[in-house]
């Protein structure tokens, strides 16, 4: 039986915080580098990425 991934969003604060915070950033790189991750996001949301960075 596969290994199902977990399937996560992340919004607009957690890259905020990531350019703010050492911290922030090295967990967001985990995150984003995790093979067992999924990362969703919608056009709303890399609307807003777009603006707010």
């Amino acid at each position: 039986m596969p290994v199902k991934k977990i399937r996560i969003i992340l919004d607009t604060n957690w890259y905020v915080s990531a350019t703010i915070n050492k911290k922030s950033r090295r967990v967001l790189y985990e995150l984003l580098t995790n093979k067992s991750l999924v990362i969703l996001f919608s056009d709303e949301i890399l609307k807003e990425y777009k603006q707010v960075i």
